[in-house]
């Protein structure tokens, strides 16, 4: 993939091929699966199934009770694994599609580059997001 536009897909429930695309395929990882979904659905978590262009990122939502809104976790994703920079623009681009969805933070960390990358957003605005990884 060299394009910096990626069309991104937000769903309540994985597609049918999710597993094939996220789990099976070189690159992909376990946790992007969907038995990890429901398995962290059981623990409280909101699982969300994004699709950007190729890539499958199973997002874990859980909600802020006090303040509204909530935050995001991306375990070992997005699959299958991205180099540096389409990495960054493939987190960016979900991060704002998240923040339009009320979700303040993303944190995630990606498979074997072991980056962990943390989006303040509180908007779906440039100018109300950080773009700086911590």
């Amino acid at each position: 993939m060299t394009s910096d536009v990626w069309e991104i897909k937000i769903a309540e429930q994985p597609t049918a091929d999710w597993n094939a695309a996220a789990v099976e395929r070189s690159g992909g990882h376990v946790y992007q699966g969907v038995e990890w979904a429901e398995h962290r659905r059981s623990t409280g978590w909101r699982p969300l199934f994004a699709s950007l262009g190729e890539l499958r990122v199973l997002v874990l939502t859980r909600r802020w009770p006090l303040v509204g809104g909530s935050s995001a976790y991306v375990p070992r994703g997005p699959a299958p694994v991205v180099a540096g920079e389409q990495l960054g623009h493939a987190l960016w681009e979900l991060t704002r599609a998240l923040a339009a969805r009320r979700v303040g933070r993303v944190g995630g960390n990606a498979h074997r580059n072991e980056i962990f990358c943390v989006h303040r957003a509180m908007s779906n605005t440039d100018s109300g997001a950080s773009r700086t990884p911590i």
